[in-house]
């Protein structure tokens, strides 16, 4: 119970580390307006930044459209029929 209490306040802290860092990068420029970030901890995240992008951040309309045809068209992409309640 006190590991998981220590564990608990252990991983508050860190999100708001990296929430902190994520409004410095957002707000500052590190020029005109200087990081308020130690350079050990920008050292660090710029060596662990994700490698990924978000689809709908990377995708321009031609691989869109070219994405949605590997995928079978827009068919394959609507909801399918409701389904009916059965009596039981």
């Amino acid at each position: 119970a006190i590991a998981n209490a220590w564990l608990v306040v252990f991983d508050a802290a860190v999100e708001a580390i990296f929430l902190c860092f994520l409004v410095d990068q957002a707000e500052n420029d590190g020029e005109t307006r200087p990081y308020y970030a130690s350079a050990a901890l920008r050292s660090y995240m710029e060596a662990h930044r994700p490698t990924y992008v978000l689809p709908s951040m990377s995708l321009d309309d031609d691989e869109l459209s070219h994405a949605i045809q590997q995928m079978g068209g827009l068919d394959a992409l609507e909801p399918p029929p409701p389904m009916r309640a059965v009596a039981g």
